[in-house]
């Protein structure tokens, strides 16, 4: 099993934001915002999932299919140079693994304290989720490297219409999981599997020259 460095662990700790990527029942793929995320040990991290739509969305996506990515972005630390000019980059951190829903226990009753001590607390705690961490990707400028195994792929299909491109780079800068990149005046996928189906991007785009979907790649 892939393990988390400090420098790994700092990255957790200091965003707070992380993208929990699950399959719904159609099998397309769902996206939940977290804003909370505990280190429980060096292969396993913890988020909690309270009473409202989304996240309980979310869990039921984890009944079906355990199957998780989770992806953070730490504070942006520099430069690349992507397109015309050059933008500003955070390193970044994916997770792949295998989830479990909890709704008792230790780390249950932990996280229901820790919940209500909260100043603003949001909704009831329903149940905590933990990730078995398998497979580790960093992120550098224009990639993703994994750092314990080999991709096995994402199962997301990414079509942009070059055409339609007016090579704007929002794309580049909407996409939490750095998959695009501006050349030649157009916006080109770099790295599929690290695609987690968001379909932000595609939302994204003024002209639509992007669609994003579910299933084999062609």
């Amino acid at each position: 099993m892939a393990k988390l460095t400090d420098e790994m662990k700092d990255i957790i700790y200091k965003n707070h934001f992380g993208l929990v990527a699950t399959v719904d029942e159609k099998g397309n793929p769902d996206l939940l915002g977290i804003r909370a995320t505990d280190i429980v040990s060096d292969d396993t991290i913890l988020w909690p999932i309270v009473d409202l739509p989304t996240p309980v969305k979310s869990m039921e996506n984890v009944k079906r299919n355990p199957n998780v990515t989770v992806c953070y972005h730490g504070p942006r630390s520099g430069y690349a140079t992507w397109g015309k000019g050059k933008r500003r980059y955070a390193k970044g951190l994916q997770l792949k693994g295998v989830a479990t829903i909890h709704t008792s226990g230790d780390m249950f009753r932990y996280e229901n304290e820790m919940f209500k001590g909260a100043l603003h607390p949001v909704g009831r705690l329903l149940a905590v989720i933990t990730l078995k961490i398998g497979e580790i990707y960093k992120y550098i400028p224009g990639d993703w490297i994994n750092v314990e195994s080999e991709s096995k792929g994402s199962g997301i299909s990414i079509k942009i219409d070059n055409k339609n491109c007016s090579g704007c780079g929002d794309c580049v800068e909407i996409c939490p999981c750095a998959v695009y990149e501006l050349k030649n005046g157009n916006a080109v996928v770099i790295n599929i599997d690290a695609c987690t189906g968001c379909r932000l991007c595609e939302k994204g785009c003024p002209t639509g020259a992007i669609s994003v979907s579910a299933g084999a790649r062609s």
